[in-house]
């Protein structure tokens, strides 16, 4: 069995990154907490938050590349 890629997530650079984000962007903070960390649908999301459901979308997917990017640095360094 191949480990998933969630498996060879480090939940500490992950802490530091949403620390980070959460400074930046708070709004798209809550939207990856709410979507990935509560399970969260978008719709859910939009309700809880108050937004519209394409500001959830267009937050969830930029936050996902920011955190992306944010957890690659270093690793080729």
């Amino acid at each position: 069995e191949t480990p998933s890629q969630e498996a060879d997530l480090d939940v500490l650079e992950l802490d530091d990154a949403m620390n980070e984000l959460r400074e930046l962007h708070t709004r798209k903070a809550q939207v990856v907490e709410l979507i990935f960390f509560g399970g969260m649908t978008h719709a859910e999301t939009s309700r809880v938050l108050g937004i519209a459901q394409k500001t959830v979308e267009a937050d969830w997917y930029a936050a996902r590349a920011w955190l992306s990017n944010r957890m690659g640095k270093g690793r080729d360094e």
